[in-house]
């Protein structure tokens, strides 16, 4: 479950402000994670046809998350956007599976926009996520950082 509130700012015809606050209610979720598994008949492995039960124990707490973000009009058809994410990782040290590595905290975000016409536009976005690192319980560490980008072309009809 997630609850959340948030309020926009419109400051004047070219400037938008956002603000976001939402609790992730993950302790209740994230208690164990279950997996049950039929290994693939025919393979030739000594395992072909068993059923293996594995059952992790995660502990995830909680979450506050904070967003922040805005967009500037350029041009009447150019949008400028950036945003920044805040929440604190969630996964306690003694239960931290690789298979997981959900431990990021900040999410820094910017995006351009241009309107092609009313009834059409392409949008590019682009997230980063700085480096993060922790030490499970089981003294193995992990690092996460990551990436990405969005190209996309919307069609209003």
């Amino acid at each position: 479950a997630t609850l959340a509130v948030g309020t926009a700012y419109n400051g004047g015809d070219r400037w938008k402000m956002v603000f976001d606050v939402k609790r992730i209610f993950w302790k209740d979720v994230m208690d164990s994670f279950k997996m049950t598994f039929t290994a693939d008949n025919g393979q030739g492995t000594p395992f072909d046809g068993q059923s293996m039960d594995v059952a992790l124990k995660q502990e995830w707490k909680d979450q506050t998350v904070v967003e922040l973000g805005g967009s500037y009009m350029l041009t009447d058809t150019v949008t400028l956007r950036a945003g920044y994410n805040y929440g604190k990782n969630p996964i306690p040290d003694k239960y931290l599976n690789p298979l997981f590595p959900a431990i990021v905290q900040t999410h820094i975000t910017a995006g351009v926009g241009y309107d092609i016409s009313k009834s059409s536009d392409i949008n590019f976005s682009l997230a980063y996520v700085p480096k993060v690192e922790q030490t499970s319980g089981q003294g193995v560490t992990s690092t996460h950082s990551q990436t990405n980008w969005q190209l996309m072309y919307s069609y209003l009809f």
